[in-house]
């Protein structure tokens, strides 16, 4: 009696094994530019930021301001570029001043540097953040009236 052979013929593997290398070549080719994966961070980094920012505004009954610096952005309770010493806004860890830093690549440019949050929430100027790399640009938009972060 012949017993019956369990396995994979040779064409089946060579098969999988193709289509196994195609997917590879396409999935790394998402992987490989780290740089717009770390600009996207960013950006979302800073959006969080920013509407933290507001709701510590509302939540205090007074300013909050966010200033643009070179390489980061940051909450103050006070006008001023960098924070006044002490004026730093708390983060939600407890961290003074309360910052994002740019990644080395990346650049910053905003149609209004500084601005506050009333203590209703509402930004003092309208704004939008411009985040630059070697991948592109994304922008974050701050809307003039509702405050809402975009």
């Amino acid at each position: 009696m012949i017993a019956s052979e369990r396995g994979y013929s040779l064409i089946e593997v060579v098969g999988v094994l193709a289509i196994l290398g195609i997917l590879a070549a396409l999935g790394l080719g998402r992987f490989g530019a780290g740089e717009t994966f770390a600009a996207r961070g960013f950006s979302d980094q800073a959006a969080a930021l920013v509407r933290y920012g507001q709701k510590l505004a509302i939540a205090r009954h007074g300013n909050v301001f966010v200033a643009q610096q070179v390489d980061r952005l940051q909450l103050c309770l006070s006008a001023g570029i960098p924070c006044p010493a002490g004026q730093g806004a708390p983060g939600p860890g407890g961290e003074r001043p309360f910052e994002v830093a740019a990644p080395a690549d990346v650049l910053i440019a905003a149609t209004t540097a500084n601005f506050s949050f009333d203590a209703n929430g509402r930004p003092s100027a309208a704004s939008v953040f411009t985040f630059t790399d070697s991948g592109g640009a994304t922008t974050l938009t701050v809307e003039a009236e509702t405050g809402y972060v975009h």
